[in-house]
């Protein structure tokens, strides 16, 4: 199955549907730098791809020193990702963290 990162603009409507750990960079190697900033700082850094015509979001959220000052993490040194799908097909979410997972 193929994971394709597609605009920003795809993952409206998609809601928190689990977590997962890894690095920044491991996300970025993988599926390039991130989307901008939310307007209001809740989240720095968020990827939208496409997987099996589904739309799935991968963020950071409020857990960065943007938001929350000196208990804040600088962005490299984030591990927990929020992943977001439009839908409950867990097995694109599963393909989603193999791709993420592969060396």
């Amino acid at each position: 199955m193929k994971v394709t990162r597609v605009d920003k603009s795809n993952s409206n409507g998609t809601g928190l549907r689990g977590t997962f750990t890894s690095t920044y960079q491991n996300i970025v190697d993988k599926l390039g730098e991130p989307d901008g900033k939310s307007g209001d700082l809740k989240s720095i850094a968020s990827w939208t791809v496409k997987v099996n015509e589904k739309f799935l979001s991968i963020y950071e959220y409020k857990s960065s020193v943007e938001y929350l000052g000196d208990k804040g993490k600088e962005l490299k040194d984030i591990k927990e990702w929020n992943i977001g799908s439009n839908s409950f097909v867990w097995s694109d979410i599963k393909i989603l963290m193999e791709f993420l997972e592969k060396k």
